[in-house]
């Protein structure tokens, strides 16, 4: 760095100089201007500025980032108004480009543009080895941004630039890599934003790393050596002693980084320390200790009295005796004298001798000092039971060896003591007897145990049973199943014929007590059987019985009604009839299911009301039941208030379950009106239609009687009246010739025919009616003679107004009130002549008030 800072001050004074002679010397500069060199750097950078155009000798600043930037250095201006000076660029700023401006104290300044760029410095040497730590900092950051610093272009750490756009002292672990020269960098960014990469340092992986683990061993065992730091994608050599050892893999690799794994078994050697070396194909290399002892094996580690025991040993002195002794004991081998080999490895077996249960050391020496030991443990065990399956109540005798010698045996089973005896010095006993206890069927665990704790177990079979209640029963029959003998809370699958129906829990000692539903099955005898988690199983005999359902029981003729049926035999043909007769169902074939399951459905027939049988047979069982058939009668409308009915509707009447062929009466109202009677047929159906005759509006009752069994509906009239009619002819306040005819408009309504009133009176309250006319069946009345009104004069006229009345009785209003005139009536002619002489009079009368007015002027 100190090199790199002396070749900056010297290149920057000889810029200076170059641009000093360059600009004008003339004092008369117009406009200040400075050039800067070099025009870009990091934080830190020696800068040259020159420039001209000053006023002399005054004094002249130079700031950093502009007129209110930091100020980097002041001069003198020469006599002839120029200026040159040396400044570094600020450490407290981040990266872009900043305003280098030169003021003098006249105010006269000049600027030019120095762009900050980032850069990492070494604190900590540039070499090393993997693993290592490295001290770096920088600057010419973007402001507070995530600097990532990166060895060979992967990420090692993050830090946050400062405002500034420094990094101080920021350390990291030189990750694994190659030997030789790698780069260090550093990318700044905020969030996925990056600014820019810094140039890369160099730093050099100049040392290998080697280690092997366990750095102890023997013979035969394995050891794994690891290297960091060689050459990359080079093979690696390890020897042992100057011997390549037999590796896995076998040829070791480095990977790209120059590292690398491998393992390799200890071969025989003596004991003793012993070099390892890895070494890669560019000869570099590094060296591992490796401290091989004795060892010792035996094989098997545990067994009982009498079995043979293999021993084995390496890491002892060449050529050397060894002595194997079992708890301090002299053991007989096999060879009797045991001598190890050059590279001081030994085989031999031998014989279990008597002993109580545990752990035992076997150890083998020679008489150089070499030793090792291996624990041996003796088992107990038992001889065995007899028998091994049985009854709870049956005798069973047991016998056991291994166990603590003169030491109380307990004989339980499941954990629950049933007798006792004492073992003989070596741990021995037996046989002792002892009777089953009261237990879950199945397995069980008959345990001996020493006083010391020592045990051992073996397994005893108990049988179990169930049974069920009732035996017989129908399909979704409940029915109660009770076992013994079972596993102890377990779960029970309870089956029948094999196919699960259900699961229930036995109790602490493998009772069952369960209720299940008889799922469906043919008729006849089927198998239950209960079989817990453990497999322990029973089976009884439950007896299923047909049979039949119907719903509903009863329904007026059409009604669907759904037969159903269990227990019947399987996979066969049902014939359903009724009253004896086949009848059509619906599916039209019925067929049992496997199971003896069938479900169908039919439509009651139409028929007289009553109770009829009904037979379901699948060829073999048959069953019969009833369903009754109720009597049902409908109108094709009902009304209210709301939907009222009116004269002349027509309406039907059905119904069924009726008497056959007898006479169906339909009258109306409460003092009957006869409206229709007919006939029902051979199955007592009926169909009438009929019209509603004319009566009062409100409510009115409908009866159908076949003599036995009457119905009534409720049958409401409607009750809107009609509009009033409007008066037509003659005009009111006519005088028309006698005998008067009135007409008036129609009038329309939903019961027909309309009926008109007429009233004629004197008064306009028709308090006096000289004249009331009812039950018109048309909208025109003429008097007769007898009916001429009498001659009265123009002040006392006539007034007439008329009335509707509908077929169901609604009244309308009244039409509005017309007044006639009966009285003398001028001929014809006569009313002409009287307007000829309004005219000449007219006329008369304006010649004379024109001439009046003439001679008024004068």
């Amino acid at each position: 760095m100190k090199r790199l800072k002396f070749f900056r001050v010297i290149s920057a004074a000889i810029v200076f100089s170059l641009l000093f002679i360059a600009l004008p010397a003339s004092p008369a500069l117009a406009v200040a201007q400075v050039q800067v060199w070099p025009t870009s750097g990091p934080p830190g950078t020696l800068v040259s500025l020159v420039g001209g155009g000053f006023t002399p000798l005054d004094q002249v600043t130079v700031k950093f980032g502009g007129i209110g930037g930091d100020v980097v250095a002041t001069d003198i201006v020469g006599p002839l108004g120029t200026v040159g000076t040396i400044f570094a660029a600020p450490f407290n700023k981040s990266r872009g480009q900043y305003a280098v401006v030169a003021i003098d104290v006249h105010a006269l300044s000049a600027s030019a543009n120095f762009n900050i760029t980032s850069e990492l410095q070494y604190i900590s040497g540039a070499v090393g080895k993997a693993g290592s730590q490295v001290t770096v900092k920088g600057g010419g950051f973007q402001a507070l941004a995530e600097v990532d610093i990166l060895f060979d272009g992967e990420k090692v750490t993050t830090v946050n630039a400062t405002q500034y756009g420094t990094i101080n002292n920021t350390n990291f672990t030189v990750p694994e890599a190659a030997f030789g020269t790698h780069t260090i960098s550093a990318v700044d960014r905020i969030g996925t934003n990056v600014f820019g990469t810094t140039p890369d340092l160099e730093f050099t992986v100049n040392e290998s790393d080697f280690a092997i683990d366990p750095v102890t061993g023997a013979v035969g065992e394995s050891i794994t050596a690891t290297g960091i730091g060689f050459a990359a994608n080079q093979t690696v050599t390890l020897t042992l002693d100057g011997i390549v050892l037999t590796t896995d893999p076998a040829v070791v690799p480095t990977n790209n980084k120059g590292s690398f794994s491998a393992i390799f078994i200890i071969p025989t050697i003596g004991r003793g320390a012993h070099e390892i070396k890895a070494k890669d194909a560019d000869g570099h290399e590094k060296t591992a200790t490796l401290t091989v002892g004795e060892k010792m094996t035996i094989s098997p580690l545990t067994g009982f009295v009498d079995e043979q025991v293999t021993i084995s040993g390496n890491g002892f002195g060449a050529n050397k005796t060894v002595t194997i002794t079992i708890d301090g004991k002299t053991l007989t081998t096999d060879p009797i004298t045991v001598t190890a080999n050059a590279s001081g490895a030994f085989s031999a077996t031998f014989v279990v001798p008597d002993a109580v249960k545990g752990a035992h050391t076997i150890k083998a020496g020679d008489d150089i000092g070499s030793s090792a030991t291996a624990t041996f443990t003796v088992e107990h065990r038992m001889e065995g039971i007899d028998p091994v399956y049985g009854l709870v109540g049956d005798e069973v005798s047991a016998s056991g060896t291994g166990f603590a010698g003169g030491s109380t045996i307990t004989i339980s089973s499941d954990d629950v003591g049933v007798t006792t005896t004492t073992t003989d010095a070596n741990g021995s006993f037996g046989p002792a007897t002892f009777v089953v206890p009261a237990t879950t069927k199945g397995v069980h665990t008959v345990k001996v145990q020493d006083a010391s704790g020592n045990s051992a177990t073996t397994p005893y079979t108990v049988a179990e049973e169930m049974s069920i209640t009732p035996g017989t029963g129908f399909v979704s029959d409940q029915i109660t199943l009770t076992g013994t003998g079972f596993g102890a809370n377990r779960t029970v699958t309870i089956a029948i014929d094999n196919v699960s129906i259900g699961t229930a829990d036995t109790d602490a000692i493998g009772n069952i007590n369960a209720i299940f539903t008889i799922p469906p099955g043919t008729q006849g005898d089927h198998t239950v059987k209960a079989i817990d988690s453990a497999g322990n199983s029973a089976t009884a005999i439950l007896t299923i019985q047909h049979q039949m359902s119907m719903t509903p029981g009863s329904g007026i003729a059409g009604t669907t009604v759904a037969v159903t049926g269990t227990g019947f035999g399987g996979s066969k043909q049902v014939t359903i009839k009724f009253n004896n007769s086949l009848i059509a169902t619906i599916p039209l074939i019925v067929t049992t299911g496997a199971k003896g399951s069938f479900s169908a459905s039919f439509d009651l027939p139409a028929t007289t009301a009553g109770s009829y049988a009904v037979e379901v047979s699948d060829g073999t069982i048959s069953v019969v039941t009833s369903v009754t058939v109720e009597r049902t009668v409908a109108i094709s409308k009902t009304t209210n208030e709301l939907e009222p009915g009116y004269v002349d509707m027509e309406l039907s009447l059905s119904g069924t379950g009726f008497l056959a062929n007898a006479t169906v009466t339909v009258t109306y109202q409460s003092e009957p009106v006869v409206l229709k009677t007919t006939t029902t047929d051979d199955s007592g159906s009926f169909l009438v239609v009929f019209a509603i005759p004319v009566s009062a509006g409100g409510e009115h009752t409908i009866t159908v009687s076949d003599g036995q069994t009457t119905e009534q509906f409720d049958f409401f009239m409607e009750t809107t009246a009609p509009g009033p009619p409007v008066p037509l002819s003659p005009p009111t306040g006519f005088k028309p010739k006698q005998p008067v005819t009135f007409d008036w408009q129609d009038i329309d309504d939903i019961s027909k025919p309309v009926t008109y009133t007429l009233q004629i009176a004197t008064d306009l309250g028709f308090s006096s009616i000289v004249l009331e006319k009812t039950g018109l069946t048309d909208s025109v009345y003429a008097l007769t003679e007898e009916e001429k009104l009498d001659t009265r004069s123009d002040k006392e006229p006539y007034y007439w107004r008329v009335q509707a009345v509908d077929s169901a009785s609604n009244v309308s209003l009244y039409s509005d009130t017309s007044i006639l005139v009966i009285g003398f009536i001028w001929p014809g002619y006569m009313i002409y002549i009287w307007i000829g002489l309004g005219v000449v009079f007219l006329g008369l009368l304006a010649f004379w008030l024109g001439r009046r007015f003439a001679y008024a002027s004068y």
